[in-house]
């Protein structure tokens, strides 16, 4: 018996102060892959970057936001990422 298992891919974007960016990157990513998942972690730019991604996750149910509290920097928000991604797969 052979088991197919169906590949998934998870894109995690950890963002401070990208609104503008991110308004162009969430639809490049999405015509290159169009079954990704892609995860904002978003440190609470004052900058309205949250505001961008809710907008667009309002319209496609595979963008997601994690919206943090305070700045806690890069590493932090990759792991936060990566720990939501485990989680998700149990």
């Amino acid at each position: 018996m052979t088991l197919v298992h169906e590949a998934r891919v998870l894109i995690s974007i950890c963002t401070y102060n990208e609104r503008e960016n991110i308004r162009l990157l969430l639809p490049a990513i999405r015509q290159e892959l169009p079954q990704a998942t892609i995860m904002v972690v978003d440190d609470s730019s004052p900058d309205g970057t949250a505001d961008v991604v809710n907008e667009f996750s309002r319209h496609d149910d595979k963008i997601t936001l994690m919206l943090r509290r305070s700045k806690e920097g890069l590493g932090a928000a990759q792991l936060a990422a990566f720990r939501q991604a485990c989680a998700s797969e149990s």
